[in-house]
């Protein structure tokens, strides 16, 4: 499945600024030592220790799959699937002139797909690879649908808003796989000021709604 990404906001090319966890991972004390020490004070004094929010969020940021996770992950679902299509007498196709099945990569989360897209690790076929970037694209084409009409007639605020949101929550596998960079994250605040001059200014609970209804529905996942 190739998926062209035109009209929907952003071309396939160039690279965005990202970072990854692990090398902070080094410098965070051990989850388990910092729970144990807490343990040991509340014993000794009496007292309830409650851990604050943004020591879980920092908690739960550094337990998020790497890429290679990921990878992994996407890897060993897709044997699943073939290994299903075998045991039900078929086989899965990348034309199904051919016969066999598809591959259906609907199970796989964003970050799944973005892995097998990139591909840093060379573990996909070129079939597969294309595959998995169709699928984000047809994420990404069903959580800007609300917006189709306004698109077209030139209101391009939802648009640039909803995609600027994705963009800053996204990965970089993610924002590689659908070719994002951080000159179009530029290009997008550019429409939105423009489009805000003609129309008005657009409320950001509305996209952040639509955002939040998309992800339960077959759009992008949004972290934000």
């Amino acid at each position: 499945m190739s998926i062209s990404t035109t009209g929907v906001g952003f071309n396939r090319s160039g690279i965005a600024l990202g970072t990854t966890a692990a090398k902070y991972a080094a410098l965070a004390p051990s989850p388990s030592r910092t729970a144990d020490a807490a343990k040991t004070s509340a014993m000794n004094t009496g007292d309830v220790v409650q851990i604050s929010d943004a020591a879980k969020a920092a908690a739960a940021a550094l337990q998020k799959p790497s890429p290679a996770d990921n990878a992994i992950a996407a890897r060993s679902k897709l044997d699943a699937l073939y290994a299903d299509a075998k045991s039900d007498g078929t086989f899965i196709t990348f034309d199904t002139a051919k016969g066999g099945r598809q591959l259906d990569m609907s199970a796989l989360s964003d970050e799944e797909l973005a892995a097998i897209a990139v591909d840093h690790g060379g573990s996909f076929s070129q079939d597969e690879s294309n595959d998995a970037a169709g699928w984000l694209n047809l994420r990404l084409a069903k959580t800007l649908q609300p917006f189709q009409n306004a698109t077209m007639n030139g209101d391009r605020r939802a648009h640039a808003m909803t995609l600027n949101a994705l963009y800053d929550s996204a990965s970089q596998d993610v924002r590689d796989a659908l070719g994002w960079t951080p000159a179009m994250r530029s290009e997008g605040d550019t429409l939105l000021s423009g489009d805000t001059a003609r129309f008005g200014r657009l409320d950001w609970p509305s996209i952040f709604s639509n955002l939040r209804d998309a992800s339960n529905n077959g759009g992008m996942a949004y972290k934000g």
